[in-house]
């Protein structure tokens, strides 16, 4: 791997399907092969609608509101195996853990967390 694009977004809710076309040619435009969004408003049944052939949604923390939402998205021709994932039932902290180059690396995507969850270790 010679390089890694990463993007943090706050998209202010994903409940239409012309934001979730957006976000999406937006990140593959780019080339972001990790994309970390926040507020995406998704319900837990939802979680799963911002995937495509190019993306899919590793993890997402949802809330059974439309309000909060972060999800980690991943290209997915990015040849990673995620170890371990979280996602909180606040809606508000979803990370994934991998290797790359033999090093341990987490991508956290948060939204308005004041503490660490006491799971999260490296």
């Amino acid at each position: 791997m010679t390089k890694l694009s990463i993007a943090s977004w706050n998209i202010n809710g994903l409940n239409s399907q012309l934001k979730w076309s957006v976000c999406l040619d937006w990140v593959k435009m780019h080339s972001i092969d990790v994309a970390l969004i926040q507020e995406t408003h998704f319900k837990h049944i939802d979680k799963h609608k911002l995937a495509n052939r190019y993306y899919y949604t590793a993890a997402a923390a949802c809330y059974n509101s439309k309000s909060c939402g972060v999800l980690v998205l991943l290209k997915r021709s990015l040849s990673l195996s995620i170890i371990d994932c979280f996602e909180s039932d606040d809606g508000r902290i979803a990370y994934i853990k991998t290797y790359i180059c033999g090093k341990k690396v987490a991508f956290v995507c948060m939204l308005q967390i004041y503490t660490i969850h006491h799971s999260f270790k490296l």
